[in-house]
């Protein structure tokens, strides 16, 4: 703002400079002639008119005490991001409004728009995130084929039980510090290691039963 008004300011010395000009004339058989310019009052007039309507043209448009400032199109966007809000905070999967995650939780925060298009996932960390304020502190979720999940922590495995409930064959899920060599040998030879709790693949945790929440159709 300051550079403004220095600019009017030598423009108005341009002006007065213009008015109260220095006219030379040269007479061949005399010396220059000073001829100075006098201004009448008319003229002050139009230059003090002329420096408002510069200085009106740049400077910018003030507010009036009480004039209404409110700007409709930030209102129009905060009303659409609320909007918008409050979609992102309901499940597109028709699982309802997404839960609140604990403050010790393994993830402080998530992002539910990456499972927009992965609803699985989205329930395996409304499992996990149920179980953990339930006290059951997993590290993972794991998904079978039978649709079942499969919470992970230290001292439980999951495997295949034979009717006398010995390990019988397939795979073994659990922690990754439970399933050494040894462990494996043991379950093999039907035995079950000091410390550990074998369970079988049916005891996994049916998501939609256990979020009491409605079954998507397949």
């Amino acid at each position: 703002m300051k550079k403004l008004y220095w600019g009017i300011a030598t423009l108005i010395i341009i002006l007065i400079i213009s008015f109260s000009v220095v006219m030379l004339t040269r007479n061949t058989n005399t010396d220059p002639t000073i001829i100075t310019h006098k201004f009448s009052d008319d003229e002050w007039d139009d230059i003090r008119k002329e420096i408002k309507n510069r200085v009106k043209t740049a400077e910018k448009p003030t507010i009036k005490i009480g004039e209404d400032t409110t700007d409709t199109n930030t209102e129009a966007n905060t009303e659409k991001d609320n909007i918008e809000t409050e979609k992102v905070s309901v499940s597109p999967h028709g699982f309802g409004p997404y839960p609140e995650i604990p403050e010790d939780y393994l993830y402080p925060q998530i992002d539910w728009s990456r499972y927009h298009d992965n609803p699985m996932q989205e329930l395996m960390f409304r499992v996990q995130i149920r179980l953990w304020k339930q006290g059951h502190r997993t590290v993972g979720i794991v998904e079978k084929s039978n649709g079942l999940l499969y919470p992970i922590s230290r001292g439980t495995v999951y495997v295949q039980l034979s009717d006398n409930g010995v390990f019988s064959s397939g795979s073994i899920t659990g922690h990754p510090r439970d399933l050494s060599y040894d462990v494996k040998q043991q379950l093999m030879a039907g035995e079950i290691p000091a410390g550990l709790t074998v369970l079988d693949y049916d005891k996994g945790i049916d998501p939609y039963k256990f979020l009491n929440i409605r079954r998507m159709p397949e």
